[in-house]
This record gives C-alpha cells, sequence and structure tokens, in this order.
C-alpha cells in the first residue's frame, strides 16, 4: 500500500511538475538516460504491478545492489590507480582470455 501510495505521488508530481520530476530522476544513474514518455511508463508498470510481484522485485533489487555496490567501488579505486584507463584494460583483459579460450578449445 505504502508503495503504491508513493508511486501515486510521484506520478501525480510527473503530472504538475515534469521538468522537477525529471530532474529528480535523472539524479538516479539507472535513470539518467530515460526520457520522460519512458519515465511515465515506467510509473505506470509499477504502479499497475501485484504488490507481492513487486515486493518480490524490490527485494532481489536490494540484495543486487548490496552485491553490486562493493563492486563498483573496487571498480573505482582501480580506475582511479590506472588514471582512468580500467575499461581499456578490462577490454585488453578479456580479448586477450577470450582469444586463449578459442585457441584452447577450438584450434
Amino acid at each position: 500500500k505504502q508503495f503504491k501510495a508513493m508511486m501515486e505521488m510521484q506520478r501525480k508530481m510527473l503530472k504538475e511538475n515534469p521538468e522537477m520530476f525529471e530532474q529528480m530522476m535523472k539524479s538516479n544513474p539507472a535513470m539518467a538516460g530515460l526520457s520522460r514518455k519512458q519515465l511515465e511508463e515506467r510509473l505506470d508498470m509499477m504502479a499497475d504491478m501485484d504488490p507481492e510481484r513487486l515486493k518480490s522485485m524490490m527485494g532481489v533489487a536490494q540484495k543486487v545492489s548490496t552485491v553490486v555496490q562493493p563492486m563498483m567501488t573496487l571498480w573505482q579505486k582501480f580506475d582511479k590507480c590506472v588514471c582512468g584507463q580500467g575499461k581499456n584494460i578490462a577490454v585488453a583483459g578479456i580479448s586477450i582470455f577470450t582469444w586463449y579460450w578459442i585457441d584452447y578449445f577450438f584450434l
């Protein structure tokens, strides 16, 4: 019930003050790239969802965030140590690993 009330409040805010709502949602990294229409669709989808399913999804999301958060912190430290070249190093490492894997199993 509380979550549904919160969703209704967000829907109302979206209709009354769309700029403020959009700015609030853009501050969330998961929602940063979404358009206003996509935000509306997500709110509608969540508001119409079965409460038990919603509760289950929220529980999974919390568990995933507790696992992912330390990894994100570790990645940020690694990326900082290599002067922002973490993506390049990761791509190179994955490429080398993939080549060795293909070489071992298929060649």
